[in-house]
């Protein structure tokens, strides 16, 4: 199968934009350590092994209709449709992190998760990258962590506000958590759908084969056959008495001007038949028929 140069570069431009797109989702998820992160990797999986997997299909695949062989083989076949289902199914688990409130019923119970285990680097690191306090309001479940003052503990109280106080504002974390999230959620969805078109397009060129790929499956001549030779004309004014014959060649050579017996009709002095350069052991010609023979003649 031989496709057409613009469509090879145009699949390896989505190939590499699906790579990328999960890579960048990845970055996103890791920096503001958000509940999601399984999804980027897949995500980013898909561009590789989408593209050795066309590859390993395009290779194998028949080169004719009339042929027993089916258009696909079975073990690619199957690879092709788990890479079709594979992102569908990231479609689907991705897609609700796009809803305002799905999205924040799932960062508020892993802040709180955080916040129950003294998670001290999870919401520190948010805040840091955010550059907010708190979850909901600057003084909801932020860090430092409130501590009230307690009789015989030497450590200083540290107020729900301490936070907001060293940034200088007291803007929230949830706004823009949420807002980071969608990102990463659409980045995996974009990168799922672009995965799904490209298969579906594949399959149906691989398996339909419609009218306008035809000539991409057609066998193809070699290349050092599909150069223009010129044939040379041959001049026929050329005498054949300039050839030399080569030294082991025989040749008639004519006899004298006597012609036929004119009472017997026979052949009086016929060609002389000579070996031109073999010689005999003493250097003599091993045969030669020097004179005219008369095969009809009285004399």
């Amino acid at each position: 199968m031989i496709i057409p140069k613009p469509l090879v570069y145009c699949a390896i431009l989505l190939f590499v934009t699906v790579f990328a797109l999960g890579v960048f989702a990845i970055y996103t998820a890791t920096t503001y350590k958000l509940p999601m992160t399984i999804l980027p990797i897949i995500a980013t999986a898909l561009g590789p092994i989408d593209a050795l997997s066309t590859y390993r299909s395009i290779v194998n695949a028949p080169t004719s209709r009339r042929t027993s062989r089916p258009p696909l083989p079975h073990l690619h076949l199957a690879i092709n449709l788990a890479l079709l289902i594979l992102p569908t199914v990231l479609t689907a688990l991705g897609a609700p992190y796009l809803g305002s409130q799905v999205s924040k019923c799932q960062l508020k119970d892993t802040w709180q998760a955080w916040y129950s285990a003294h998670d001290k680097n999870a919401i520190k690191g948010v805040q840091d990258a955010l550059q907010c306090c708190g979850f909901g309001k600057a003084t909801e479940m932020p860090f430092p962590f409130p501590k009230d003052p307690k009789k015989g503990d030497p450590t200083p109280p540290v107020k729900a506000n301490t936070c907001a106080i060293a940034l200088g504002h007291d803007t929230p974390c949830a706004p823009a958590w949420e807002g980071e999230l969608k990102v990463v959620a659409g980045l995996v969805v974009a990168a799922a759908a672009i995965s799904i078109l490209m298969k579906v397009a594949f399959l149906m060129i691989t398996i339909g084969r419609p009218a306008f790929s035809e000539e991409w499956f057609a066998r193809r001549d070699y290349t050092q056959y599909d150069t223009t030779r010129t044939i040379e004309p041959v001049d026929d004014e050329e005498s054949d008495e300039d050839e030399v014959p080569p030294p082991h060649v025989t040749r008639n050579v004519p006899g004298p001007e006597n012609g036929i017996n004119e009472r017997t009709g026979l052949l009086t002095r016929g060609p002389r038949v000579e070996v031109t350069s073999l010689q005999g052991i003493d250097g003599h010609l091993p045969w030669r028929d020097s004179g005219a023979r008369n095969f009809g003649s009285n004399d």
